[in-house]
This record gives structure tokens, C-alpha cells and sequence, in this order.
């Protein structure tokens, strides 16, 4: 049985039907558990992902709270309706969902003619709706909600003349059952210019929706909330050596003392906003607590070390996390890694996926611990990266992990870096491509925090393009450090596995953006891919090459991190000689004769060639080709080859014709 506070004695605040329990729930007793039923306004139809009214009412509640988005597009409440909302699987799974708390907001689609020569139902079906909530076991409290207006002359067949008849109706069914109202028609009539569609309320819609729920439950203004950004929840860790931030709200003219590590800072907020800086922390492995005090209010934010954090970015191969992902192949090692997975020195940040088309002040994200319990949510490259670098660098190691499969690069640049690259930039208007619109959301919320470096994986998605990948890769790195304040931030990056549709141009716009962007370092993955499932299932090699990078990149180890990188060439008689950057302790082959390498002559028809390694060199020929001009190497979608140095890091593909 879970442990909630006495729900009517103490979480209840019953004078006025508003809720006690404050968005600082924490410690033992779980969080107030809110179902939202409805139709396509729940859903938040037409808003980007994150921005419908439940996740932001969640937003605002806090942890504290659990608000689940049960709304279905197009569904009416009554039963006799064209689509019933009581024939979805999302009725019965609100009801499992065990909810503390439903808001009901049904009724527009009711108003269409088809349905509305069922109106005379409509009563009945209503009360049947809120009892068989109210029978649940945990016997939540339910709230009615008044619909959204329709401004003329609407749409859809949905209609403001139907609504205002539904109200009557919505407020007898209140009486009858002694249920509180939420008027979500008051509280929009006055704003038609949120309902670009007449119907649907936009993303500021939505959040006056939640704004005006967040005050029916807690009986607060949502405008006078005092927060600290999520970036600062418990278990959090902060970046050492460098200023530090700590932002959040409040309203404006309101005091604000933060207290961390032996510095306390004072502010006022302005704009509703407020931010102070703390000098540069040390490395602490000792669990502490960060407060931020008013005069009415304090916050304290625990079990908070300080050391070194990575942000994880890209798409679905490093969004992957540890456990499983049907339909896709369970990660290797993966069940006796998560059991072992005791690891308090690691933390992860995890942040929602979100899209928009102007920038958000937080991502609401929140930091985990790394137990067996919780290491399957850990993005698998990320997870075997902060594994193996952890016990090297001796501090806590955090993760902010920022990653959305099947997304473009130009989704995470800024509007001014996409704005410079012209016409090479792939423009799109759709979710979760949205030009800018994960950069808004997902990137530009955390930048006040400081940083110790970035993994990427990304690049599968801007397949396509191979060709202007050369200059939007290298400008989104640039764009990156820009927006850090940091000319060198570490940048390590995976090279795209093979894969059937993956085309070779791509992993040499990787290639040359390694060779001309200083300071970062590319992981090869030839070895490690999957030529029929373009997520690999091999993840521990490529975070444990990341880590070796980031070792030599980010913190000035002398080793060896990086495959052989091919530098030049010569030809020398029937015969071209290679050379290599990262040769390490010495050029090898894995498992016999080195393979993967053609050569070609003045008319460009490449062959399979002969290699042999001399040395740190190697020599390629052809008894066809007696006066070549190029080489390539592992040129497929998912190439063939075994070049590696004797440090076990394979070769990245190549050719010297580079177009």
C-alpha cells in the first residue's frame, strides 16, 4: 500500500476544495497522483510535445505531484456520441493509474451535430463518469471543468451556442454531486487569440488552463510560485572549477538567499525571475544541501555533490537507455550491468523531450541516482562512458542527458546559427524537427550551468545530406560553445554505425569535422554496428571509447584514444602508400589479412586491393591497377574492414578522393 499522507485529513485542504500538500512533497510519502481525462484539448493538440496543459500543470505542481495525460482526440463523454470517451483503452487506464485527484474536461466534441441529438443523455452520462471514479479505491476527489470556449463561428462542427447549453449541465452535475468546478470558460472567453483553430488552445492556452487547475488544487496563485530551476533537485550535481548560477522564479520585488558550500548570496528577483552566482566549487563527494530562503519560504535541496558533469546529446542512439526498448535488441551485458549498477558517484539529469518555437525558461528535468533500480533509464553510451571515466577522474561525475531519436542537427542549433548557414541548412517545420525548436527547449533552459564537456551521436537523421552535414556539423559544435562561453569545450563525438541505408559521405563529414574542429575527438564504431538494425545493440564499446577520449581531450591524459586516423598519401610505382594519424603502439588487423581497402586508377573504377602494413605506413596495390591514383577504405553503407591499431581502436573509414 503506498504511503500517503491521510488523503481527507491532511492532504485535503476541504475550506475552499483546494489541496495542502505543497510542490516540496518528498522524502517517504508519494506523490499526489493526478489523472486529466479529456479530449484532443487534453492531448494539446497542434502544441509541441510537453506544452499540452497536463505537463504543464506538472510543471507547476512539482514532484510532489504525478499528473497523467489520459485525454483522446475526438472523444465525446457521451455514450451514445460518435466516439465515446468510455470505449478507450486511456478510461481504464486513468482508472488503474489509481489517481488521488481527476479533472474532467469532456464535452466539446458533444457539441457536434451527430452528437448533440444526444444531449438529453448527457446528464446521466456525466454522473456515471464522475462515480465510477469516485468508486475507485483510492477514492479520489474529482473536479468538473466548465469546457473551453469556441470562438465564432468555431469549427469541426464544434460550437460556443452547444457550450454554453453544456455549462448548464456541467454545473447541475457539480450541485447534484457536491463536486468543485474549475471555469476554464471564464478563464479563456476574453483570450479567442490562444484558439488559432477556434477549437484548440495553443501552448498559452494551455497554460492558463494549468495555471487556473494549479490554483483549483492548491489554492495559489500559479504567478506567485518561488522555485529554484529542476536543474536543481536533489541529488543534483554541480560542475567544479567555474562560476556557478543558481536561478529559478519568484515574483518580482521578493528577497532571495541562497546558501551552498559556505557562500551564501542575496537577490532580489526582477521580471519574475532571480539568479545569483556562486564562486567556482570544489570537488565534493560529501552530500550537501542547497537552500534558498525568502521571508515567508524555504527550500532546501538535497544530497547535492560537486565535480564534473557531460552533457549527452543527440538522437536515438545515444537516447537508447539501458534496459529494454522493444522491438529494439536488448543492449548487450545489459541485465548484469544494471544489477551491478551501485554507482552513487554518477548521477543522471534527464531532460523531457520538448519542442517549441521560442525559448522556455526550464526543461523541468530531474536528477536520479544509479542503482539497479533505476539504471535501466540511464542512456546506455552514456552510462558505460560515465562508468569507465568516474574511477579515472576521482570526482562525482553527472550527465545531463538531452537526446531525441530521429532528429535533425539543425533541431539543437540556435536560430542565429541556422540563420548563417543558408541554404545548407535542412529547414523544417515539423516534431520534433522543428528548426531550433529543441535548442529552444532541450539545450538553451541549462546553459547558465556550467559544463565539463559534451558526448554526441547524432547524424543518422541528416543522412540525406551528407554534403552540407560538412558545415552545419561543425557549425552546430560551434554554436554550442558559443552559447557556453567556452572556445574549447570538449566535443566528442560517435561516428554513425553501419547500417544498410547509412551512406559513407556521411561518416566523412563526421570525419573532416573531426580533422578541422580542434578539440574534439570522434569514436568509430565499424566494428560494433549492425548492418540490419540501425541501433546497434554493442553500447558498452562506444561509451568506453568515449571515455578514453574524453580522458585525453578533457583532461590531458597521455594515452591513446582514437583508431588510426588516415593523414596522406603517395603513390609509389603500381603502389599507394598511407599514412596515419593514431597509429598508437602500432598498426594491426583484426582476425587476419587486412580487408576493406579498393584502389582505383585515373578512370575511377575502384577495385579490391591488396593492403600490407610497413611499419606505421600501408601499402596498397592491385595487379589490375598499375598506375593508381586513389585508395579508399571501408567505403559502404556498412562497410567491410579491420584496420586497428594495436590498442584494439579500429580505423575510420576514408577515401583520398575526397569530393
Amino acid at each position: 500500500m503506498k504511503l500517503v499522507v491521510s488523503f481527507l485529513a491532511t492532504i485535503l485542504l476541504l475550506a475552499g476544495g483546494a489541496f495542502a500538500a505543497s510542490s516540496e512533497n518528498s522524502g517517504e510519502v508519494q506523490p499526489i497522483r493526478i489523472a486529466c481525462v479529456g479530449d484532443s484539448i487534453t492531448v494539446g493538440m497542434g502544441i509541441g510535445k510537453g506544452f499540452d496543459y497536463p505537463s504543464q500543470l506538472q510543471d507547476r505542481l512539482g514532484s510532489g505531484w504525478k499528473v497523467g495525460n489520459f485525454g483522446v482526440s475526438g472523444r465525446t463523454l457521451l455514450r451514445k456520441g460518435d466516439y465515446p470517451y468510455w470505449n478507450e483503452n486511456a478510461f481504464h487506464q486513468a482508472q488503474a493509474f489509481h489517481p488521488d485527484v481527476v479533472i474532467i474536461l469532456l464535452g466539446a466534441n458533444d457539441t457536434k451535430p451527430q452528437n448533440w441529438v444526444h444531449v438529453s443523455g448527457f446528464l446521466q452520462d456525466y454522473t456515471d463518469l464522475v462515480k465510477t471514479f469516485q468508486a475507485l479505491p483510492s477514492h479520489p476527489k474529482v473536479y468538473v471543468c466548465r469546457p473551453c470556449p469556441v470562438p465564432e463561428p468555431g469549427n469541426y462542427g464544434i460550437n460556443e451556442t452547444n457550450i454554453r447549453e453544456e455549462i448548464k449541465m456541467v454545473d447541475q452535475v457539480a450541485r447534484n454531486l457536491q463536486l468543485p468546478v474549475i471555469d476554464l470558460h471564464g478563464t479563456l472567453e476574453k483570450s479567442p487569440h490562444v484558439f488559432p483553430d477556434r477549437v484548440h488552445p495553443n501552448s498559452k492556452g494551455a497554460a492558463l488552463i494549468a495555471d487556473t487547475v494549479y490554483t483549483a488544487l492548491t489554492g495559489k496563485n500559479a504567478a506567485d510560485l518561488i522555485q529554484a530551476n529542476s536543474y536543481f533537485s536533489d541529488h543534483a550535481i554541480l560542475q567544479r572549477g567555474a562560476p556557478h548560477p543558481v536561478w529559478g522564479i519568484a515574483p518580482n520585488g521578493t528577497a532571495i538567499t541562497v546558501t551552498f558550500s559556505g557562500q551564501t548570496i542575496s537577490t532580489i528577483a526582477q521580471d519574475g525571475k532571480w539568479k545569483v552566482t556562486l564562486q567556482p566549487l570544489e570537488a565534493s563527494a560529501t552530500p550537501q544541501t542547497l537552500t534558498i530562503k525568502t521571508v515567508t519560504k524555504g527550500i532546501s535541496i538535497k544530497d547535492i555533490l560537486v565535480g564534473d558533469v557531460w552533457l549527452a546529446g543527440g538522437q536515438s542512439n545515444m537516447e537508447r537507455q539501458l534496459g529494454p526498448r522493444p522491438p529494439q535488441k536488448e543492449i548487450i551485458g545489459a541485465q548484469e550491468t544494471i544489477a551491478a549498477a551501485d554507482l552513487p558517484l554518477i548521477r543522471q539529469f534527464y531532460v523531457p523531450q520538448r519542442v517549441a518555437e521560442a525559448e522556455v525558461e526550464d526543461v523541468y528535468g530531474n536528477w536520479t541516482l544509479t542503482t539497479p533500480g533505476t539504471a535501466e533509464h540511464f542512456s546506455a553510451v552514456a552510462f558505460f562512458f560515465a562508468r569507465d571515466l568516474q574511477p579515472k577522474i576521482g570526482v562525482p561525475l553527472g550527465i545531463i542527458h538531452s537526446s531525441w531519436g530521429g532528429t535533425l542537427a539543425e533541431a539543437w542549433m540556435s536560430p542565429e546559427a541556422v540563420v548563417a548557414l543558408g541554404d545548407l541548412a535542412n529547414r523544417s517545420a515539423k516534431v520534433p524537427n522543428l528548426t531550433s525548436g529543441l535548442y529552444h527547449t532541450m539545450l538553451k533552459p541549462l546553459l547558465p550551468a556550467p559544463i565539463k564537456g559534451v558526448i554526441w551521436y547524432q547524424g543518422e537523421s541528416n543522412n540525406d545530406r551528407p554534403l552540407p552535414y560538412r558545415k552545419v556539423f561543425p557549425a552546430l559544435i560551434e554554436d554550442w560553445r558559443k552559447q557556453y562561453h567556452d572556445k574549447k569545450l570538449p566535443f566528442l563525438f560517435v561516428q554513425i554505425a553501419p547500417f544498410g541505408k547509412s551512406v559513407p559521405e556521411l561518416r566523412e563529414a563526421q570525419f573532416l569535422t573531426l580533422q578541422h574542429t580542434p578539440h574534439t575527438a570522434m569514436v568509430v564504431t565499424m566494428d560494433v554496428g549492425d548492418a540490419a538494425d540501425i541501433h546497434p545493440a554493442d553500447k558498452g564499446p562506444v561509451g568506453r571509447r568515449l571515455a578514453l577520449a574524453a580522458r585525453a581531450v578533457a583532461y590531458g591524459e597521455n594515452i591513446e584514444y582514437s583508431g588510426p586516423l588516415y593523414r596522406a598519401m603517395k603513390v609509389s610505382g603500381a603502389s599507394i602508400i598511407l599514412e596515419f594519424d593514431h597509429t598508437g603502439s602500432g598498426l594491426a588487423s583484426r582476425a587476419g589479412e587486412l580487408r576493406g581497402f579498393t584502389i582505383a586508377g585515373s578512370d575511377g573504377d575502384f577495385i579490391p586491393a591488396t593492403a600490407v602494413i610497413e611499419g606505421d605506413k600501408i601499402r596498397v596495390t592491385s595487379a589490375q591497377v598499375s598506375a593508381p591514383v586513389a585508395v579508399r577504405y571501408g567505403w559502404g553503407n556498412v562497410p567491410e574492414g579491420n584496420l586497428m591499431n594495436k590498442e584494439g581502436l579500429p580505423a575510420s573509414p576514408f577515401r583520398t578522393d575526397v569530393k
